[in-house]
């Protein structure tokens, strides 16, 4: 709910053909995630991967997820955290100058590693 000073708004909401939508494409998402794991065998060599790395990709992909999944939540929370923080102090300006920032500082680190 949105507070106005004269009468509370309700906050749009939804329609339900755009949750369907979304829900569909979340489980394409999903479904292409899982089910090409099993064609980066046939496709490696074609991307020029060696057969070992593709091997290693399909073989263990459980553990492979597990710390991919684990760095996403262990980056998502304080980012969470600075995010809720800039916005609080600043607006949603300093939260998007935030992002960006932290997004250049990232790149700056990727073109200095590269070089």
């Amino acid at each position: 709910m949105v507070l106005n000073a004269k009468k509370v708004v309700p906050a749009p909401a939804l329609s339900p053909t755009l949750t369907a939508v979304f829900a569909v494409a979340c489980g394409a998402l999903v479904a292409n995630l899982y089910y090409a794991q099993a064609l980066v065998g046939l496709i490696g060599p074609d991307l020029g991967l060696r057969d070992s790395l593709t091997g290693l990709v399909v073989e263990s992909r459980g553990r492979i997820n597990a710390v991919y999944m684990t760095i996403v939540f262990l980056a998502g929370a304080p980012g969470s955290m600075l995010a809720g923080f800039a916005y609080f102090h600043g607006g949603w300006w300093l939260t998007a100058l935030t992002g960006g920032g932290l997004g250049m500082v990232v790149l700056l680190f990727f073109l200095g590693e590269r070089g």
